[in-house]
């Protein structure tokens, strides 16, 4: 992707480092407790391969799932083989809402529909949430400029 982007949505990697260190003290242990003849590192390696699923999807969202902003269109990269160029004139309706998971951990997701229907959403880090919302207001035709002094102020750029 070239470098010209405003702005991007997106997780880094410093966002997978609760997940990275979880599997390595699942897996890790769960290959000592099989050094230790202990019988309960079954348990503790089925939690171990689930947790390296979740760093393995982590990562996968890190590398390829993200939003590249420009100054009139927006990229939605879903994947390496997936993308979709949205002009901002395309868009009928953008949001942001936040969702609570059962276990009371909540997420962000910038959610966007374009006048041909093509629906579009993605997971938003708190640091990106003002991106995110930048690109809200600009889809919704109103005045970024504030926005934009804010995030160039904030995060230097």
């Amino acid at each position: 992707m070239e470098h010209d982007y405003k702005y991007t949505i997106s997780f880094g990697f410093k966002d997978n480092i609760v997940i990275i260190l979880a599997t390595l003290l699942f897996d890790g242990l769960a290959i000592f407790m099989y050094l230790k003849n202990n019988g309960a590192f079954i348990a503790v390696g089925a939690l171990g391969c689930f947790v390296t699923v979740v760093l393995l999807v982590s990562v996968y969202r890190t590398l390829f799932n993200k939003i590249y902003i420009y100054d009139n269109y927006f990229v939605h990269v879903m994947s390496p083989f997936k993308k979709i160029t949205v002009n901002d004139c395309e868009v009928e309706d953008a949001w942001i809402h936040q969702m609570h998971t059962s276990n009371g951990v909540s997420g962000y997701y910038f959610n966007y529909r374009t006048r041909d229907g093509i629906k579009g959403k993605i997971i938003v880090s708190p640091a990106k949430y003002d991106f995110a919302d930048y690109l809200v207001e600009r889809l919704k035709g109103n005045d970024v400029s504030d926005y934009e002094k804010h995030i160039n102020d904030e995060y230097g750029y």
